[in-house]
């Protein structure tokens, strides 16, 4: 066949594809957002049901459905359009989708640990044992948190589609949520299943931190920054909380890999990953927005200074656009359980805080960037601090000596994080800087490596073994911090909750109710799940009779008993304070006894 023919039949193919997809397209749209109400599908849905009644779909499910459709339909549209103007793109679409699966093998094969020096292969093994065995230590002597017990409590232990379908609070980290729910499932509702998850998370940042550094720097630089990071207090913190920042962590690395794979040419698999891990970090936690602009801010400047060899910048910014609407609808796509109709306003309304003053938001600003550099370098000691803060400064003066890449990524981050913040002007958390965490000792530790390779470049011998011995420093420095907040990890302040759980099961009755303020009521949920205690002996109390109330009160946190039971217990009308006595104290809490009036609960419970 002659090339005029090959070419003849591209377009009339094409042309006929633009044409199907316009046609499916404008008829998804039509059809779901005109012509099947509710009430329609709910008929047909019910009838396929075996019991006659799906009580899975309901209103939320088919708004959620309709915009996820009626979408579709306007991109298969809008599609199908271009190709007819353009009968090409379809050739062009086939070949591009052609070349993922080889891209894929490809990634993967580089990938390959196997394909590392044996010495390397080996530290990084024996830092990841480390890490495993210390992260497990602590998961199993950590109480629960507030927040993972909450999670685990509204969330992670009902069904499939209530745990990325729930989202009345942005506690609920979804996708987290979701491995929590498999990880729980298997393993129980201990809280070392319940933090698996973020644990396994943090595991797999090692070698993904250790690849970043050896891709930007060197592989030295990679050991000692992934020897440091994995024994440091913060991420002993995130990673034995059952929450979604350790995920977070982890795409940012992840999409910063992919992000220098992209600046070695046009790899479809690298976009295609690239998508999927920005969309699942955004279903995590909406804060992923933040490195997302920093990754993509980073490739768009790259494309300038340091374009990829035979790729135009119209081109690497045709990528960054489509990848970036792409990774939109999958987001929008994996949020619609939870927002239905209103995915849009729901996701605006819950994950953004109004603006601060700008007088209120510029006064507090210098507390807000000192606090997570605290939470950092909690534990370390004076000098230490010290050191890894010149090595962030030397790592960007010796930017050029130390990386192939023009544009540093800390000078990236910071200039992406001055213009969001100066318009966004959030109320700052030390938790929604978490993800920058692992950058922060990769390029502490770059610094100082640079700075050590200037005073030693004329000692040989000495540079040799260089690597070793700031693996051997960082991994001995993270060490001595972990010690020092030993007893802050392992003791948080205001719980007792084994404890008191261990005396309520021993005193408490059907006819009784347990009162606890909120701030530990979640952690009492979730004790009293595991102790196998009724979730009716503190979970709506005010619509069940009972005899007596166990009022449980946290002196220490000001609180008191009429406060507690004020703010949540059963009706003053119902209570006999006059009968109140301390049953039983412990080094933090103590548990009152109350008794009811009988005559009036009797009445308004019969």
């Amino acid at each position: 066949m002659s090339d005029l023919s090959r070419k003849d039949e591209s377009k009339q193919s094409g042309l006929v594809g633009g044409l199907a997809w316009a046609a499916i397209g404008s008829g998804l749209t039509v059809i779901f957002f005109a012509l099947l109400p509710y009430t329609t599908l709910k008929t047909l849905v019910d009838c396929m049901a075996a019991d006659g009644q799906a009580e899975v779909f309901t209103t939320l499910l088919h708004s959620g459905l309709r915009w996820l459709f009626g979408f579709a339909g306007m991109l298969l549209a809008a599609g199908g359009l271009v190709m007819v103007l353009h009968p090409q793109t379809l050739a062009w679409m086939k070949a591009e989708t052609r070349q993922v699966w080889p891209d894929l093998r490809r990634l993967a094969r580089d990938c390959n640990p196997a394909r590392l020096p044996a010495g390397e292969r080996w530290a990084l093994a024996g830092v990841m044992v480390l890490y495993a065995a210390l992260a497990i230590t602590f998961s199993l002597r950590i109480p629960l948190r507030y927040d993972e017990a909450y999670t685990y409590m509204e969330f992670a232990r009902h069904s499939f589609w209530q745990a990325i379908s729930d989202y009345h609070v942005v506690n609920n980290h979804l996708f987290h949520t979701l491995t929590a729910h498999f990880s729980t499932r298997l393993f129980g509702g201990g809280q070392l299943a319940l933090r698996l998850p973020a644990l396994v998370a943090g595991l797999l940042l090692v070698p993904g931190l250790y690849a970043l550094g050896r891709r930007v720097y060197n592989e030295g630089i990679g050991l000692a920054a992934a020897g440091m990071f994995s024994l440091s207090p913060v991420l002993m913190l995130y990673a034995t909380s059952a929450r979604g920042y350790t995920w977070v962590m982890l795409f940012t690395v992840w999409m910063l890999l992919l992000a220098l794979r992209l600046q070695e040419g046009c790899d479809r698999a690298a976009w295609l990953l690239l998508i999927v891990c920005g969309a699942l970090g955004v279903w995590t936690i909406p804060v992923m927005l933040y490195p997302l602009a920093v990754v993509y801010l980073w490739l768009f400047i790259q494309a300038i200074v340091q374009p990829p060899a035979g790729i135009r910048f119209l081109r690497r910014l045709a990528g960054l656009v489509s990848s970036g609407m792409a990774m939109v609808a999958l987001a929008l796509v994996l949020y619609t359980p939870a927002f239905g109709e209103g995915w849009l306003a729901g996701f605006l309304m819950r994950n953004s805080k109004s603006a601060l003053p700008p007088e209120v938001f510029y006064a507090n600003l210098g507390g807000w960037i000192r606090a997570p550099f605290e939470e950092w370098l909690a534990g370390y000691l004076v000098p230490v601090v010290w050191l890894l803060l010149a090595g962030l400064v030397f790592s960007l003066v010796l930017h050029t000596r130390l990386s192939r890449w023009r544009v540093p990524l800390h000078m990236v981050a910071a200039a992406a994080l001055f213009v969001i913040l100066a318009i966004q002007r959030p109320e700052s958390l030390t938790r929604m800087w978490s993800w920058l965490a692992p950058l922060f000792f990769l390029m502490c530790m770059a610094g100082l490596s640079g700075g050590l390779t200037l005073l030693l470049q004329k000692r040989e011998q000495l540079l040799k073994v260089l690597p070793v011995v700031m693996l051997v420093l960082g991994i001995s420095t993270s060490g001595l911090a972990l010690m020092d907040q030993y007893d802050n990890l392992i003791q948080p302040p205001g719980y007792d909750v084994p404890q008191v759980t261990v005396y309520l099961q021993s005193v408490l009755t059907p006819d009784d109710v347990v009162v606890v303020a909120p701030g530990t009521d979640a952690i009492y949920w979730h004790t009293f799940d595991q102790a196998g205690i009724p979730e009716t002996a503190i979970r709506g109390i005010k619509q069940r009779p009972f005899r007596r109330a166990l009022v449980i009160v946290y002196p220490g946190g000001r609180e008191t008993l009429e406060g507690v039971l004020e703010q949540v217990g059963p009706d003053a009308v119902f209570l006999d304070l006059e009968t109140a006595l301390v049953m039983q104290r412990f080094p933090e809490a103590e548990v009152y006894a109350v008794e009811a009036v009988h005559d009036r609960v009797e009445e308004a419970f019969p």
